[in-house]
């Protein structure tokens, strides 16, 4: 049915809706399609109307000025919409929305969206349109639908992670809440993501302009933590680092998939972190629980360790550490750091290999090497 008001008046004095909780002016049923135009709609004072147009059916609004001052205020737990696009009783309808004038409306959310309904009207009122709890309102191509939630943050949801990361406050905690593919994230604030047991799949590097090749680009000057979940990459996504830290970072319960590492180009190299002292960086980084798989075969260390930064991790990582040329991974009381290099052997034909003492150098040495002292130094005699 089409209903064309003629450039009149229509003045509601009754609510209608299901027995016993009549509180709608115009209840729309599903399988059908309704068309309301051309004219101007009030309330009585007085009257039970919380939502003007309650639509099951399919339904055009179009050409309509809405006058709600008289709207009845709702009880607690309830809220007035102009239109609430319903998904009660398995229905799925879809409700053209143009030339809709909206006056002395109460709040600024105006029309209630459920999940499987479409609204198609012009781009621009997200902020209008609300839904239910653990859905988010996207608007593609003249319609607006209500989807899964893919993080949230307190009881605010978000369609995206990097959405959501953006959207966070300094000591937010953003919560993943389903597996997701998107962005690598670039933070510069404090910040805790906690990917809940699910999954995220980078689908785009970030890092400084012309050079995006991390997973992560964690930014100095903020506390960030990074904990239960699994991170994964696209085939084809030009990941080299998974997260270049210059923050101090916490990676927590992490299991970390390289399958898809792009392969670095001669003179770089991958890695599963950089703790990075660049901009006069000093973080600390605390690496609990990390499971890396699938790291390149090619790839001499996971882990890079700038001078004047931190590692906090388990014994026994030495061997995974890559430090600067000079300097030399110690670990004590829980801390990795790079420290100049005491003694150097240098040999035809293989590295510099570098050494926190003389000692040190002088035990791996092999027969007619040469082991070079680099600085003043104090230790134990030697017996060669």
């Amino acid at each position: 049915i089409t209903v064309d008001f003629g450039g009149l008046t229509y003045t509601i004095n009754q609510a209608v809706g299901s027995t016993g909780t009549e509180s709608q002016g115009f209840q729309l049923l599903k399988n059908n399609t309704v068309t309301l135009q051309n004219g101007y709609i009030a309330i009585a004072e007085g009257t039970n109307v919380k939502w003007m147009f309650n639509a099951y059916a399919d339904v055009t609004l179009a050409g309509l000025n809405v006058n709600c001052a008289n709207m009845k205020a709702p009880a607690e737990n309830e809220s007035n919409y102009v239109l609430v696009v319903n998904n009660g009783g398995g229905a799925t309808p879809t409700v053209n929305y143009s030339g809709v004038n909206v006056t002395n409306f109460p709040s600024t959310e105006q029309i209630w969206l459920d999940p499987t309904t479409t609204f198609k009207a012009v781009a621009g009122l997200e902020n209008s349109i609300k839904t239910e709890a653990g859905y988010v309102v996207v608007y593609n191509n003249g319609e607006y639908t209500a989807v899964p939630a893919v993080a949230k943050i307190g009881d605010v949801y978000y369609r995206t992670l990097p959405l959501a990361v953006e959207a966070a406050t300094a000591g937010q905690t953003v919560n993943l809440l389903a597996d997701a593919t998107g962005a690598g994230l670039k933070i510069n604030k404090d910040v805790t993501i906690n990917f809940g047991g699910f999954t995220y799949t980078i689908n785009q590097a970030v890092g400084s302009t012309g050079t995006e090749s991390q997973g992560f680009q964690l930014l100095k000057n903020n506390t960030v933590t990074l904990k239960n979940g699994t991170i994964d990459i696209v085939a084809g996504t030009n990941v080299k680092w998974m997260f270049n830290a210059y923050a101090d970072v916490t990676l927590e319960n992490l299991n970390v998939n390289c399958a898809n590492m792009a392969a670095p180009a001669e003179n770089e190299a991958n890695y599963v972190l950089v703790v990075n002292n660049g901009g006069s960086a000093t973080p600390t980084v605390t690496y609990t629980n990390v499971i890396v798989t699938n790291f390149p075969s090619t790839a001499t260390a996971q882990i890079w360790l700038d001078p004047t930064t931190t590692l906090k991790a388990g014994a026994g990582l030495e061997s995974s550490i890559e430090t600067g040329e000079g300097y030399v991974v110690v670990y004590n009381n829980g801390e990795y750091t790079a420290v100049p290099a005491v003694a150097s052997i240098t040999a035809d034909g293989t590295p510099t290999t570098y050494y926190e003492t003389l000692a040190g150098a002088v035990e791996a040495a092999t027969s007619g090497q040469t082991v070079n002292l680099l600085a003043d130094a104090t230790g134990a005699g030697l017996k060669i």
